[in-house]
């Protein structure tokens, strides 16, 4: 195994692979509704079971940053660099997309300044804002977690992670307000997430652990289905109520996930050619999550699909997804080839 800048870790590099696919999923999966409707149950599960399981991707990518990134100290200098590395194609392709709708002036310039800074101007932006600001912290996250016990792991994850992800849901099916000044000086979820990557890659790996992770991933996985199921049963409209991934049945199931991998691909032995070709598509992911929201569209337009959406809609979006992952990969492998954009990629 090979990376944090220089050693790789296979586990989680194929955890980044999902991660990017399962964000795909994510933005995709409204085209198999849009197309089929809300009539046909099969396709409703079908529907439910991959929503489900792809609001993973974001802890996913979360913890594996935190995992490469707090096992040692940056310089403030090296956090600058990455967030320079993030800010410049989040800040290029919002122009592009905010300019070819608005024109452009230095009215629609002003406009497009004002709109940056208050919401992604491309919706699934919004992780790279969270990002940036979780790279502003790094830093001082690494110093305070120098001497942490497991102990001070667990409180720290049950207190930032846990606990503010349970609070939304005893609102939601229990009505039972919090007052908001509870949560104001914890940390937010996203770091609760950050430091879990790094204490999960610490705990032992055995069976007794590997078969809770999967009850508690196919426990509260089912559960959020059910949350969505149930009212489409009596209303025929899917609830989307606990669409987030900063809610407990999203928590459990990224940690159960993370573990899992790590138990099944850590100490496994891979090729050199296995390894590389892990590596390299791996590389890809940041690339592929900018470019495949303009991608998808565009796949999703092509004659071909269509037909394929006529005869089955379960299989083209699959298709879809596939496409859109291989499609985005071959574009960042292109634009990776111009050295000044390679670093940004």
């Amino acid at each position: 195994m090979i990376n944090n800048e220089k050693k790789r870790y296979c586990w989680a590099d194929i955890l980044k692979i999902l991660a990017c696919f399962l964000v795909i999923i994510n933005h995709t999966g409204g085209y198999l509704l849009q197309y089929s409707g809300y009539d046909n149950l099969g396709i409703i599960i079908f529907h439910i079971i991959n929503f489900a399981i792809c609001k993973i991707a974001v802890p996913i990518f979360i913890m594996v940053s935190g995992f490469l990134l707090l096992q040692r100290e940056n310089k403030y200098l090296d956090i600058v660099k990455r967030i320079f590395r993030i800010l410049v194609p989040l800040l290029f392709l919002s122009m592009v997309v905010f300019f070819k709708k608005n024109g452009i002036g230095l009215y629609q310039l002003k406009d497009f300044i004002i709109s940056f800074l208050k919401e992604p101007i491309i919706v699934p932006f919004w992780y790279l804002y969270m990002l940036i600001g979780l790279y502003l912290v790094t830093p001082f996250i690494q110093k305070m977690i120098k001497n942490f016990k497991m102990i001070d792991f667990r409180i720290f994850i049950l207190i930032c992670l846990i606990i503010p992800s349970i609070l939304p849901i005893i609102t939601t099916y229990l009505h039972i307000s919090f007052n908001s000044n509870f949560l104001i000086s914890i940390l937010p979820i996203s770091v609760g997430y950050y430091v879990a990557g790094l204490y999960l890659s610490k705990i032992p790996l055995n069976k007794r652990y590997r078969n809770l992770a999967w009850v508690l991933f196919f426990l509260f996985l089912s559960f959020f289905a059910c949350s969505m199921i149930i009212p489409y049963i009596y209303t025929s409209e899917i609830s989307y109520q606990l669409d987030t991934w900063n809610y407990i049945t999203t928590v459990i199931p990224a940690l159960a996930l993370f573990y899992l991998f790590r138990y099944y691909f850590e100490n496994k032995i891979f090729s050199i050619k296995v390894k590389n070709v892990i590596s390299f598509v791996s590389s890809l992911t940041f690339g592929i999550y900018l470019f495949h929201t303009f991608v998808n569209y565009k796949i999703y337009d092509l004659g071909f699909m269509q037909s394929l959406f006529a005869f089955s809609p379960c299989i083209a979006i699959l298709i879809l997804e596939f496409l859109t992952f291989i499609c985005a990969g071959v574009i960042t492998f292109i634009l990776k080839r111009i050295k000044f954009i390679k670093i940004f990629l």
